[in-house]
């Protein structure tokens, strides 16, 4: 006798074969829109729920092909000698015809199977030529919960979610307050290899201090380019860049190796907000007249186009008036700063009432028994703790609000 959980159907299809469907009684629910579709109001009918009852071929066609996409995992009467299929919609049933075999083949979960890296959408986009005879299908959104109930779908981590500082108003009184830094978009010389242009200038008196050619933007081909620019011309009061690396990355408060290093050497790191690049306008503005004047067309070879670049920077610091400047050259506007580059970098200091705390080599610090990662640049460096209320740390790096962190979730929050 049939599980009471379960009622079996037997429909034919157009092909005049028989097959014995197994669907839980909650399919046959009035108040349940089964697939909010034509199937919702077939299985209401009183005769159904009954068992036995017998479809048009048309009907069952609609039946087990187009709506086998959609549906709840259950297991079918064990009494019942059917073959264990994963078909949507869960409809179990014997395939007893080519044409009944190559729809199960073409099944979401076979697409799937076949193509892992596919996502739902993907999915229905190459199913559907292949099935020209089904003319609906179900959502993205379905699809995506049925392969994740089948356990099709690779759970990833959920990350963080960093809050942007935001960006102040590029404002300056003298030079040296505020350098701006960027990438220039990449191009390749005539001999095929890459070139990534780093640009530093002044943003008060729109002094070039570098223009240098480098192959990639990675640490460490940008970090030598700031030490030797520090070295000649000292350091100035705050760097404005972009998100981008190396200047910034995912971690907390965009932390990277360049901008901690900055902050120890007590230079302020203005990120200005993504996809906003008229917050760095002026040194945007350089950028399209250095590359109409360099790279227009590139040169041969990365020393040439470096000779180019040097000729345009003095040309663009010596000789070309600027309007922002009222008709001077940026040489006369500009001097050196009067903070040196030191040859050692100065020691972390913090107020008495911190906690101080080092940060392991997996960037992770303890706090009451727990572990917590903040961020990899800052390995073996030490954070300064300090108890704003009552289980609330603030957490600092030089003179830098790293985040705010409670006790009791221990969740991290800029």
């Amino acid at each position: 006798m049939m599980d009471s959980f379960y009622s079996s159907v037997r429909v034919s299809t157009e092909t005049g074969q028989l097959h014995e469907l197994v669907l839980p009684l909650a399919y046959f629910s009035p108040t349940l829109s089964f697939a909010k579709g034509r199937l919702a109001q077939l299985v209401r009918a009183p005769a159904l729920q009954a068992g036995g009852r017998w479809f048009e071929p048309s009907i069952a066609h609609h039946l087990l092909t187009p709506w086998k996409f959609r549906g709840f995992s259950f297991k079918p009467n064990p009494a019942l000698d059917l073959q264990e299929r994963a078909l949507y919609f869960d409809i179990r049933y014997e395939p007893t015809t080519p044409c009944d075999r190559l729809r199960n083949r073409y099944t979401l979960e076979h697409a799937r199977h076949r193509h892992p890296d596919w996502g739902p959408e993907k999915l229905l986009d190459w199913l559907a030529p292949r099935h020209p005879h089904i003319t609906q299908w179900p959502a993205t959104s379905t699809v995506g919960d049925l392969l994740q109930r089948q356990g099709l779908v690779l759970t990833r981590r959920r990350r963080r979610s960093h809050q942007h500082p935001g960006a102040v108003p590029p404002h300056t009184q003298k030079p040296n307050d505020l350098w701006t830094a960027d990438f220039k978009g990449q191009f390749n010389t005539g001999n095929g290899q890459w070139c990534f242009p780093l640009t530093i200038a002044d943003q008060h008196s729109r002094f070039l201090l570098t223009c240098r050619s480098l192959p990639d933007v990675k640490t460490h081909s940008a970090f030598p380019v700031f030490e030797r620019t520090f070295q000649l011309f000292g350091l100035p009061n705050a760097i404005r860049t972009d998100n981008g690396i190396p200047f910034a990355s995912c971690s907390i408060h965009g932390l990277s190796r360049l901008n901690v290093w900055w902050m120890r050497l007590g230079i302020q790191h203005q990120r200005i907000r993504p996809a906003s690049p008229q917050e760095n306008g002026a040194h945007e503005r350089m950028h399209k007249t250095l590359k109409a004047a360099t790279c227009r067309p590139p040169k041969h070879t990365p020393n040439a186009q470096q000779r180019a670049f040097n000729d345009f920077r003095q040309l663009y610091n010596h000789e070309r008036p600027h309007q922002a400047l009222h008709g001077k050259t940026p040489s006369q506007c500009y001097q050196t700063s009067t903070r040196p580059f030191p040859k050692k970098l100065p020691p972390l200091e913090y107020p008495g009432h911190f906690l101080i705390k080092r940060v392991t080599e997996a960037g992770t610090i303890r706090l009451k028994d727990k572990l917590l990662f903040l961020a990899n640049p800052l390995k073996f460096l030490h954070v300064g703790l300090e108890e704003t209320d009552d289980g609330i740390w603030a957490i600092h790096f030089a003179n830098v609000l790293l985040a705010k962190i409670d006790e009791r979730d221990m969740i991290l929050r800029e």
